[in-house]
């Protein structure tokens, strides 16, 4: 396996995730593979494991799967990590036993689970889906083909997704809530620290990630439940450009109560985790140039204000409400404003195909 073609900052190896365990460890070869071999004149495709949390999934992991298993990327694996079911979910997997691996925990949440897939995979490159979600066909194969194009030192590479079913919203894009618009189909990001510092950026079911770059950043933080993959994605951001495609690959279902979606609705469940995750990132030395550290700790004080704000309206007499609603319209109307003004941050993209990869 290709190390990265830049070594791995000395501070990120220093650093690695406390929180994770056994990465890259008993990598056993797995009982259940979909493999199809290249033409004997085609150079050799990496292995991708497709690794696929659930928790009390039955009506949607089996969607989930199948979209993973229906990719026009054949050099595939699937791993689906039950993490203590109490439902039918490991029945509703059994209609794919052969194809699939499915691995057991008791109920650790979503980034232990992922952690435990990761490994035990094989693949060079990883790819997470959540269980209520889909791939579109080519999206492992687009991925694919535009990171062996750039080379090694490319660490990730995230897609568009299109948000469905949010009874609150039309469907839009997760490029469109974060503000992103790629000038190319297919780009190199070459910002990512400066970007996910000063925004969110949909990353678990968009992202394919290279398996060095995860285990050199630790992988997932097992203490977070929610946001979990914002903090491994500023992580990951460190080790150097993205690539990018602008086509929406993900097709990602907000119709589902989920952990995520339940945190969503309830504003001040939202801004507690938020407040968690910002506070957990600047602790760590990694982030501690004034150009990282700054805007983090600005949105650390405008998140604990908003949480503040929250707290007052649950408890104050409903004459008096209204102004903290006004207060906190105000807070969303300033960031948007923020985000438009010149001297925020921009994504810095190059066209992709004009790009030369890096010397490996």
């Amino acid at each position: 396996m290709k190390a990265l073609a830049e070594p791995v900052p000395k501070c990120m190896r220093s650093h690695v995730n406390p929180h994770s365990r056994g990465l890259g460890a008993d990598r056993s070869p797995f009982a259940a593979r979909r493999e199809t071999l290249p033409q004997p004149d085609a150079p050799m495709q990496p292995l991708v494991s497709a690794i696929i949390p659930t928790f009390n999934r039955e009506s949607t992991v089996a969607r989930s799967v199948r979209s993973a298993l229906g990719q026009t990327y054949g050099n595939l694996e699937v791993i689906v990590v039950d993490d203590g079911s109490s439902d039918g979910t490991l029945a509703a997997l059994r209609d794919f036993e052969g194809r699939i691996v499915v691995l057991q925990q008791p109920n650790g949440g979503p980034s232990k689970a992922r952690n435990l897939g990761a490994s035990k995979a094989r693949g060079e490159i990883l790819a997470f889906l959540d269980s209520d979600d889909e791939w579109l066909p080519d999206k492992i194969e687009k991925q694919v083909r535009i990171m062996q194009a750039f080379g090694p030192s490319m660490a990730c590479c995230i897609c568009n997704a299109l948000t469905t079913g949010d009874r609150e919203a039309a469907a839009r894009t997760s490029f469109e809530v974060a503000g992103l618009s790629p000038p190319f189909q297919e780009a190199l990001l070459t910002n990512p620290v400066e970007v996910l510092v000063s925004t969110f950026v949909l990353f678990n079911q968009v992202a394919a990630i290279r398996r060095e770059a995860f285990d050199a950043v630790g992988g997932f933080d097992e203490t977070l439940r929610l946001l979990e993959d914002y903090e491994l994605s500023l992580r990951i951001a460190t080790l150097g450009p993205w690539g990018v495609l602008r086509e929406a690959l993900v097709l990602k279902h907000e119709d589902t109560v989920g952990i995520g979606v339940t945190a969503m609705r309830d504003e001040l469940k939202h801004l507690a985790a938020q407040e968690g995750v910002l506070a957990s990132i600047l602790s760590n030395p990694v982030f501690q140039w004034p150009s990282m550290a700054r805007p983090l700790a600005m949105k650390l004080r405008k998140t604990r204000r908003e949480q503040s704000v929250h707290r007052w309206l649950r408890t104050a007499p409903a004459i008096v409400r209204p102004v903290g609603r006004a207060m906190l319209l105000c807070s969303r109307i300033v960031r948007a404003m923020e985000r438009r003004m010149p001297t925020a941050v921009q994504p810095q993209f190059t066209k992709l195909r004009d790009t030369p990869p890096a010397q490996s």
